[in-house]
């Protein structure tokens, strides 16, 4: 009986099975050892899967390639004029929706990493048609593949780096991720400028295929696999992302996490065997059960408090964040660079600004450990507006000195990297609750890019409206209006905790407080 007993104490405190006869400073020392064993492992995860938000950077950034490539180019077999190349820069936006939306439904029922993996199929068949596309209408049909593509995958992704991550790692990780996204822009880039556009197609079609091999190896989301009852394979997972380590070692964050997928989860049963600490199957009542199934209860979900404001928020942040980061003229950069008169070739401007945009997003994940996420927000949003303004006085003026606007363009590219385009997609992994994650983020991605087809195709027509300019004062503008709305409803997510974002969220009082988000969840 009494050795039944102090097995038990061991597994509820498996530190003091690491350290019982251990003196103080080598306690401290093995814990450090554990804390890196565990980063180490969860950063190989974040870079498993972010070969894959690789793929989403050479497909953002393909179309600004293709169209420099195409546009009023009588040397090709066929060429894009103005309306053309307009719908093909958007067209991948639209078709995005539809993946986002599918993909939080499947990511529930396939798993994180089973449609992490799916994914890669159709991205590489989308690259193979646009390196034999001989008319405009295989580059529409490419465009539309990928688009689809790129909707799929954000829930799995975003969900995934959330839930195997622990709170102090999490900002940090999802920065690094969407880095990745980045550094697949910067590559996009490069090649396009060292080689011709159906040369940089075929090239792109290798990194499907790396992410599908690199995904295969990392393990699944112990969450999903709590919810679906795997309790097993849950736990070895967790031993997995905190350093190979002994389940006794995880056992305290794993009871934790069992907990908290019981008050959320939204499964028939959920149970946990015998030998985890004996406890009671996880399982909902039937009232519960048929409460939470059906699109019509979906739709009751999304209008509970500590969904919906989140999903509001993220939504309004991406709409500022495209607009402000100039997602609409990215497309047609390479014609804009020659327009402007800039000091070096286009593309070699491109590669420049996507190297900037990296090293943006790389500064701001250290800052972001070290101020927190509101700061480093501000800190993006405010150079951004500054630099729009800037660059519409210098091209209204005209005859400027040319590395001016090059200046301009590139500082704006790097602070946007810093924090406006990676913290949206970061917010994503940590602000939805357990309960409508999946639903919620395709909804969020969805709209994103919806919001990203509608800011692109839209260019053209501010253009001959209003000038360059123009549209980059309205651009500025929008951003300006960004600083003031984030300033109140923006929360300081870094270090905290799934729970504590949750509960920010569904407290009605601390929205109608005048103070800062950061202030409430403190």
């Amino acid at each position: 009986m009494d050795t039944q007993q102090n097995d038990n104490s061991n597994i509820k405190n498996p530190d003091h099975v690491k350290t019982n006869d251990c003196p103080a400073s080598d306690n401290k020392k093995l814990e450090q050892r554990g804390n890196l064993r565990s980063a180490i492992a969860q950063i190989t995860a974040t870079i498993g899967f972010g070969v894959l938000l690789l793929g989403i950077g050479l497909i953002l950034s393909m179309p600004t390639i293709v169209i420099g490539g195409l546009f009023n180019n009588n040397e090709e077999l066929f060429l894009l004029d103005e309306e053309s190349a307009s719908w093909f820069g958007s067209i991948i936006f639209i078709s995005q929706p539809l993946g986002s939306v599918a993909s939080g439904f499947l990511q529930d029922i396939f798993g994180r990493k089973r449609c992490m993996m799916m994914v890669n199929i159709p991205q590489l068949i989308g690259w193979i048609i646009i390196y034999y596309s001989t008319h405009v209408f295989y580059l529409y049909s490419a465009a539309i593949l990928l688009g689809l593509n790129l909707g799929f995958m954000e829930a799995p992704v975003l969900s995934y780096v959330g839930e195997i991550t622990e709170p102090h790692l999490r900002g940090m990780l999802s920065s690094l991720s969407g880095s990745f996204a980045g550094i697949g822009i910067l590559l996009e880039c490069l090649i396009g400028a060292l080689t011709d556009w159906r040369s940089t197609c075929a090239i792109s079609a290798i990194v499907p295929v790396l992410a599908f091999i690199t995904i295969s190896l990392i393990p699944e989301s112990p969450t999903w696999l709590i919810i679906q009852g795997r309790i097993t394979e849950a736990e070895q997972a967790l031993c997995w992302l905190r350093g190979w380590v002994h389940p006794v070692y995880v056992r305290e964050e794993f009871l934790a996490l069992l907990e908290y997928t019981k008050s959320a989860s939204t499964k028939e049963m959920v149970t946990i065997p015998a030998n985890v600490e004996n406890k009671e199957p996880i399982e909902s009542s039937q009232e519960s059960r048929s409460s939470n199934t059906g699109v019509a209860n979906t739709f009751v979900l999304l209008l509970q408090p500590k969904l919906h404001r989140p999903l509001r928020m993220v939504l309004i942040y991406f709409f500022i964040s495209h607009n402000i980061s100039l997602l609409g003229i990215r497309p047609f950069l390479v014609h804009i660079f020659k327009l402007i008169g800039m000091p070096m070739n286009p593309h070699w401007v491109l590669v420049v600004s996507g190297g900037l945009q990296i090293i943006g997003s790389l500064t701001g994940m250290i800052f972001m450990k070290l101020l927190g996420k509101r700061k480093v927000n501000f800190i993006s949003l405010l150079t951004c507006v500054i630099c729009c303004y800037m660059l519409a006085v210098s091209i209204k003026l005209g005859d400027v000195i040319p590395w001016i606007p090059f200046g301009l363009f590139c500082l704006l590219f790097f602070a946007a990297g810093f924090g406006v385009i990676p913290l949206p997609w970061v917010l994503l992994s940590e602000v939805f609750p357990l309960e409508g994650r999946g639903i919620a983020g395709g909804i969020a991605a969805a709209a994103s890019y919806f919001q990203g087809f509608i800011i692109t195709k839209t260019y053209i027509n501010f253009s001959s409206w209003f000038g360059l300019h123009g549209t980059l004062c309205i651009y500025g503008t929008i951003g300006l209006f960004g600083l003031f709305y984030l300033y109140y409803c923006l929360p300081e997510t870094e270090g905290k905790t799934l729970e504590q974002i949750e509960e920010f969220f569904r407290d009605r009082k601390a929205e109608q407080k005048p103070r800062s988000p950061s202030e409430v969840m403190a």
